[in-house]
Protein backbone atom coordinates (compact mmCIF):
# COMPACT_ATOMS: atom_id res chain seq x y z
CA UNK A 1 0.00 0.00 0.00
CA UNK A 2 1.42 3.40 -1.03
CA UNK A 3 1.62 5.92 1.75
CA UNK A 4 0.33 9.46 1.30
CA UNK A 5 2.84 12.22 1.92
CA UNK A 6 1.63 14.63 4.57
CA UNK A 7 0.61 18.10 3.44
CA UNK A 8 1.31 21.29 5.33
CA UNK A 9 -1.44 21.90 7.86
CA UNK A 10 -1.02 24.90 10.21
CA UNK A 11 -3.74 23.56 12.53
CA UNK A 12 -1.59 20.52 13.30
CA UNK A 13 0.99 22.62 15.13
CA UNK A 14 -1.35 24.49 17.47
CA UNK A 15 -0.41 22.46 20.56
CA UNK A 16 3.36 22.56 20.12
CA UNK A 17 3.94 25.42 17.70
CA UNK A 18 4.98 28.05 20.23
CA UNK A 19 7.44 25.75 21.98
CA UNK A 20 8.94 24.62 18.68
CA UNK A 21 9.30 28.16 17.34
CA UNK A 22 10.79 29.42 20.60
CA UNK A 23 13.28 26.54 20.59
CA UNK A 24 14.10 27.34 16.95
CA UNK A 25 14.72 31.02 17.74
CA UNK A 26 17.01 30.11 20.64
CA UNK A 27 18.96 27.78 18.38
CA UNK A 28 19.41 30.42 15.67
CA UNK A 29 20.40 33.04 18.25
CA UNK A 30 23.21 30.74 19.42
CA UNK A 31 24.73 30.67 15.93
CA UNK A 32 26.96 33.34 14.41
CA UNK A 33 25.15 36.00 12.39
CA UNK A 34 26.29 34.59 9.03
CA UNK A 35 25.49 30.99 10.00
CA UNK A 36 22.05 31.94 11.33
CA UNK A 37 21.28 33.86 8.12
CA UNK A 38 22.30 30.84 6.04
CA UNK A 39 20.08 28.52 8.12
CA UNK A 40 17.12 30.90 7.82
CA UNK A 41 17.58 31.05 4.04
CA UNK A 42 17.69 27.24 3.74
CA UNK A 43 14.74 26.72 6.09
CA UNK A 44 12.88 29.41 4.14
CA UNK A 45 13.26 27.34 0.98
CA UNK A 46 11.74 24.38 2.79
CA UNK A 47 8.87 26.60 3.95
CA UNK A 48 8.17 27.69 0.38
CA UNK A 49 8.23 24.06 -0.74
CA UNK A 50 5.57 22.98 1.74
CA UNK A 51 3.55 26.19 1.39
CA UNK A 52 4.22 27.77 4.78
CA UNK A 53 4.06 31.51 4.03
CA UNK A 54 3.35 34.57 6.11
CA UNK A 55 -0.14 36.17 5.99
CA UNK A 56 1.07 39.30 4.19
CA UNK A 57 2.72 37.43 1.33
CA UNK A 58 1.78 37.93 -2.31
CA UNK A 59 2.15 35.51 -5.25
CA UNK A 60 4.90 37.71 -6.68
CA UNK A 61 6.68 38.17 -3.36
CA UNK A 62 6.17 35.05 -1.20
CA UNK A 63 7.39 35.42 2.36
CA UNK A 64 8.35 32.03 3.80
CA UNK A 65 7.47 31.28 7.41
CA UNK A 66 10.31 28.94 8.36
CA UNK A 67 9.16 28.78 11.98
CA UNK A 68 5.72 27.45 11.08
CA UNK A 69 7.20 25.05 8.51
CA UNK A 70 9.64 23.53 11.00
CA UNK A 71 7.00 23.35 13.75
CA UNK A 72 4.66 21.52 11.36
CA UNK A 73 7.39 19.05 10.33
CA UNK A 74 8.11 18.42 14.02
CA UNK A 75 4.42 17.56 14.54
CA UNK A 76 4.77 14.52 12.25
CA UNK A 77 6.04 11.06 13.10
CA UNK A 78 9.50 10.08 11.87
CA UNK A 79 8.29 8.14 8.82
CA UNK A 80 6.00 10.94 7.64
CA UNK A 81 8.71 13.56 8.26
CA UNK A 82 11.18 11.49 6.22
CA UNK A 83 8.73 11.31 3.30
CA UNK A 84 8.28 15.09 3.37
CA UNK A 85 12.02 15.76 3.39
CA UNK A 86 12.62 13.18 0.65
CA UNK A 87 9.94 14.91 -1.41
CA UNK A 88 11.76 18.22 -0.97
CA UNK A 89 15.05 16.61 -1.91
CA UNK A 90 13.49 15.15 -5.08
CA UNK A 91 11.98 18.53 -6.00
CA UNK A 92 15.38 20.21 -5.65
CA UNK A 93 16.99 17.50 -7.77
CA UNK A 94 14.40 17.99 -10.51
CA UNK A 95 15.08 21.74 -10.35
CA UNK A 96 18.72 20.91 -11.23
CA UNK A 97 20.18 22.40 -8.04
CA UNK A 98 23.73 21.34 -7.25
CA UNK A 99 24.31 18.37 -4.96
CA UNK A 100 26.14 20.69 -2.54
CA UNK A 101 23.11 23.00 -2.27
CA UNK A 102 20.64 20.13 -1.85
CA UNK A 103 22.73 18.42 0.81
CA UNK A 104 23.41 21.68 2.67
CA UNK A 105 19.69 22.44 2.88
CA UNK A 106 18.71 18.97 4.13
CA UNK A 107 21.57 19.00 6.66
CA UNK A 108 20.34 22.39 7.93
CA UNK A 109 16.82 21.02 8.35
CA UNK A 110 18.10 17.94 10.16
CA UNK A 111 20.26 20.08 12.46
CA UNK A 112 17.16 22.02 13.39
CA UNK A 113 15.11 18.86 14.03
CA UNK A 114 17.92 17.48 16.19
CA UNK A 115 17.93 20.61 18.33
CA UNK A 116 14.14 20.54 18.77
CA UNK A 117 14.25 16.86 19.75
CA UNK A 118 16.61 17.62 22.64
CA UNK A 119 13.72 19.47 24.24
CA UNK A 120 11.29 16.65 23.48
CA UNK A 121 9.84 18.36 20.41
CA UNK A 122 9.39 16.37 17.22
CA UNK A 123 10.74 13.08 15.88
CA UNK A 124 14.37 14.17 15.67
CA UNK A 125 16.53 14.10 12.53
CA UNK A 126 15.37 11.98 9.62
CA UNK A 127 17.59 9.34 8.02
CA UNK A 128 17.81 10.84 4.55
CA UNK A 129 20.57 9.84 2.17
CA UNK A 130 22.65 12.68 0.74
CA UNK A 131 22.61 13.32 -2.99
CA UNK A 132 25.67 11.89 -4.71
CA UNK A 133 28.45 14.45 -4.86
CA UNK A 134 29.07 16.04 -8.24
CA UNK A 135 32.52 16.87 -9.53
CA UNK A 136 33.48 20.48 -8.99
CA UNK A 137 32.71 22.58 -12.05
CA UNK A 138 35.55 24.55 -13.55
CA UNK A 139 35.06 28.24 -12.87
CA UNK A 140 36.07 30.63 -15.62
CA UNK A 141 37.89 33.35 -13.75
CA UNK A 142 38.16 36.79 -15.37
CA UNK A 143 41.64 37.78 -16.47
CA UNK A 144 43.55 40.07 -14.15
CA UNK A 145 43.86 42.48 -17.06
CA UNK A 146 40.09 42.84 -17.48
CA UNK A 147 39.61 43.34 -13.73
CA UNK A 148 42.48 45.84 -13.62
CA UNK A 149 40.84 47.93 -16.36
CA UNK A 150 37.60 48.18 -14.38
CA UNK A 151 39.49 49.14 -11.22
CA UNK A 152 41.56 51.72 -13.08
CA UNK A 153 38.45 53.33 -14.58
CA UNK A 154 36.65 53.39 -11.23
CA UNK A 155 39.65 54.83 -9.39
CA UNK A 156 39.68 57.90 -11.67
CA UNK A 157 36.27 58.95 -10.32
CA UNK A 158 35.70 60.80 -7.06
CA UNK A 159 32.04 59.73 -6.98
CA UNK A 160 31.34 58.06 -3.60
CA UNK A 161 29.90 54.94 -5.26
CA UNK A 162 33.02 54.56 -7.41
CA UNK A 163 35.31 54.98 -4.38
CA UNK A 164 33.30 52.40 -2.41
CA UNK A 165 33.04 49.90 -5.27
CA UNK A 166 36.76 50.10 -6.03
CA UNK A 167 37.50 48.83 -2.53
CA UNK A 168 34.80 46.15 -2.69
CA UNK A 169 36.18 44.76 -5.95
CA UNK A 170 39.78 44.84 -4.71
CA UNK A 171 38.90 42.99 -1.51
CA UNK A 172 37.59 40.15 -3.69
CA UNK A 173 39.99 40.31 -6.63
CA UNK A 174 43.21 41.05 -4.70
CA UNK A 175 42.52 39.71 -1.19
CA UNK A 176 40.17 36.85 -2.21
CA UNK A 177 37.43 37.74 0.29
CA UNK A 178 33.98 36.22 -0.13
CA UNK A 179 30.96 38.49 -0.63
CA UNK A 180 29.63 37.57 2.84
CA UNK A 181 33.00 38.45 4.38
CA UNK A 182 32.98 41.82 2.62
CA UNK A 183 29.38 42.61 3.59
CA UNK A 184 30.09 41.63 7.19
CA UNK A 185 32.93 44.10 7.67
CA UNK A 186 32.43 46.72 10.39
CA UNK A 187 34.16 50.06 10.72
CA UNK A 188 35.87 48.81 13.88
CA UNK A 189 37.32 45.91 11.87
CA UNK A 190 39.55 48.05 9.69
CA UNK A 191 42.79 49.90 10.30
CA UNK A 192 43.61 52.24 7.46
CA UNK A 193 47.06 53.01 8.86
CA UNK A 194 48.22 49.44 9.53
CA UNK A 195 46.27 48.28 6.45
CA UNK A 196 44.47 45.36 8.09
CA UNK A 197 40.88 44.18 8.17
CA UNK A 198 39.32 41.74 10.63
CA UNK A 199 37.30 39.12 8.78
CA UNK A 200 35.02 36.35 9.99
CA UNK A 201 36.23 33.61 7.68
CA UNK A 202 34.02 30.74 6.62
CA UNK A 203 33.72 28.09 9.33
CA UNK A 204 35.19 30.32 12.05
CA UNK A 205 33.36 31.96 14.95
CA UNK A 206 35.96 34.64 15.69
CA UNK A 207 37.27 37.31 13.35
CA UNK A 208 40.89 37.21 12.29
CA UNK A 209 43.03 40.13 11.12
CA UNK A 210 44.24 39.87 7.54
CA UNK A 211 46.63 42.27 5.88
CA UNK A 212 46.01 44.24 2.71
CA UNK A 213 48.59 46.04 0.63
CA UNK A 214 49.09 48.27 -2.36
CA UNK A 215 46.01 49.41 -4.25
CA UNK A 216 43.68 47.68 -1.78
CA UNK A 217 45.12 49.63 1.15
CA UNK A 218 44.99 52.90 -0.78
CA UNK A 219 41.36 52.19 -1.77
CA UNK A 220 40.51 51.57 1.90
CA UNK A 221 41.98 54.92 2.91
CA UNK A 222 40.04 56.69 0.15
CA UNK A 223 36.75 55.12 1.24
CA UNK A 224 37.35 55.89 4.92
CA UNK A 225 37.75 59.55 3.94
CA UNK A 226 34.45 59.54 2.00
CA UNK A 227 32.30 57.27 4.15
CA UNK A 228 31.47 59.55 7.17
CA UNK A 229 29.13 61.81 5.21
CA UNK A 230 27.11 58.85 3.88
CA UNK A 231 26.75 56.54 6.90
CA UNK A 232 24.00 58.43 8.69
CA UNK A 233 21.77 55.37 9.27
CA UNK A 234 24.40 52.75 10.11
CA UNK A 235 27.48 53.98 11.92
CA UNK A 236 28.94 50.49 12.39
CA UNK A 237 29.02 49.00 8.88
CA UNK A 238 32.07 49.62 6.71
CA UNK A 239 30.04 49.58 3.51
CA UNK A 240 26.72 51.43 3.26
CA UNK A 241 24.17 51.94 0.52
CA UNK A 242 24.32 55.16 -1.47
CA UNK A 243 20.92 54.74 -3.14
CA UNK A 244 18.08 57.07 -2.20
CA UNK A 245 15.69 54.35 -0.98
CA UNK A 246 18.03 52.76 1.59
CA UNK A 247 20.73 55.42 1.78
CA UNK A 248 23.13 54.98 4.68
CA UNK A 249 22.10 51.40 5.53
CA UNK A 250 24.62 48.55 5.66
CA UNK A 251 25.20 46.67 2.42
CA UNK A 252 24.03 43.06 2.34
CA UNK A 253 25.68 40.13 0.59
CA UNK A 254 23.20 40.61 -2.26
CA UNK A 255 24.22 44.26 -2.50
CA UNK A 256 27.88 43.27 -2.83
CA UNK A 257 26.89 40.77 -5.51
CA UNK A 258 25.09 43.58 -7.35
CA UNK A 259 28.26 45.68 -7.29
CA UNK A 260 30.22 42.89 -9.00
CA UNK A 261 27.46 42.40 -11.56
CA UNK A 262 27.01 46.07 -12.40
CA UNK A 263 30.71 46.93 -12.58
CA UNK A 264 32.06 43.91 -14.44
CA UNK A 265 29.32 41.33 -14.96
CA UNK A 266 31.10 39.00 -12.54
CA UNK A 267 29.87 36.45 -10.06
CA UNK A 268 31.57 37.10 -6.69
CA UNK A 269 33.30 33.73 -6.71
CA UNK A 270 34.86 34.48 -10.09
CA UNK A 271 36.89 37.30 -8.56
CA UNK A 272 37.92 35.17 -5.59
CA UNK A 273 38.84 32.37 -7.98
CA UNK A 274 40.91 34.80 -10.04
CA UNK A 275 42.86 35.93 -6.95
CA UNK A 276 43.68 32.39 -5.85
CA UNK A 277 44.48 31.22 -9.38
CA UNK A 278 46.78 34.19 -10.01
CA UNK A 279 48.54 33.64 -6.67
CA UNK A 280 49.22 30.03 -7.61
CA UNK A 281 50.52 31.08 -11.03
CA UNK A 282 52.82 33.82 -9.74
CA UNK A 283 54.29 31.67 -6.94
CA UNK A 284 54.91 28.53 -8.97
CA UNK A 285 51.89 26.82 -7.37
CA UNK A 286 52.89 27.54 -3.79
CA UNK A 287 49.90 25.81 -2.18
CA UNK A 288 50.45 26.94 1.45
CA UNK A 289 50.71 30.57 0.34
CA UNK A 290 47.53 30.39 -1.76
CA UNK A 291 45.76 28.56 1.06
CA UNK A 292 46.64 31.37 3.46
CA UNK A 293 45.32 33.99 1.03
CA UNK A 294 42.06 32.09 0.53
CA UNK A 295 41.55 31.26 4.19
CA UNK A 296 40.93 27.59 3.43
CA UNK A 297 41.10 25.17 6.36
CA UNK A 298 41.89 22.25 4.04
CA UNK A 299 44.65 22.51 1.39
CA UNK A 300 42.69 20.12 -0.84
CA UNK A 301 40.12 22.91 -1.23
CA UNK A 302 42.83 25.25 -2.50
CA UNK A 303 44.08 22.55 -4.85
CA UNK A 304 40.65 22.58 -6.47
CA UNK A 305 41.49 26.01 -7.88
CA UNK A 306 44.33 24.61 -9.95
CA UNK A 307 43.20 23.89 -13.53
CA UNK A 308 43.10 20.29 -14.78
CA UNK A 309 45.96 20.78 -17.23
CA UNK A 310 48.10 22.43 -14.57
CA UNK A 311 47.30 19.65 -12.09
CA UNK A 312 48.53 17.08 -14.63
CA UNK A 313 51.71 19.10 -15.18
CA UNK A 314 52.34 19.34 -11.43
CA UNK A 315 51.73 15.61 -11.03
CA UNK A 316 54.13 14.81 -13.87
CA UNK A 317 56.78 17.09 -12.34
CA UNK A 318 56.36 15.36 -8.98
CA UNK A 319 56.61 11.92 -10.60
CA UNK A 320 59.75 13.02 -12.43
CA UNK A 321 61.42 14.24 -9.25
CA UNK A 322 60.59 11.05 -7.38
CA UNK A 323 61.87 8.97 -10.30
CA UNK A 324 65.33 10.38 -9.62
CA UNK A 325 65.33 9.24 -5.99
CA UNK A 326 65.52 5.48 -6.49
CA UNK A 327 67.59 3.61 -9.04
CA UNK A 328 67.90 -0.05 -9.89
CA UNK A 329 71.24 -1.79 -10.17
CA UNK A 330 72.07 -3.75 -13.26
CA UNK A 331 70.94 -7.34 -13.04
CA UNK A 332 73.72 -9.92 -12.83
CA UNK A 333 73.78 -12.37 -15.71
Amino acid sequence: MTSVVARYDPTAIASMGQKAERRLRDWLDSRTANTAAAYVADLGQFALHVGAVKPDHTPDHPKPDHGKAVAWLASLDNVSALEVVEGWQNAMTKAALSSATINRRTVALNACLRHLARAGVGPGPVDIKPVKHEARKEVEAPSTGSVARVIEDLSRSSEPSAVRDTLIILLAAQRALRKSEIAGLKLDDVDGVACTVKVKRKGHKEKVAVSIEGACCEALQRWLAVRPSHADQDQSALFVSLGNAVRGKALTGQSVYNVFQSRGGWHPHQLRHSAIEETLRMTGNNLPLAQALAGHADPSTTMGYVGKAERRRIEQEAVGKMAAVYRLSKMEK
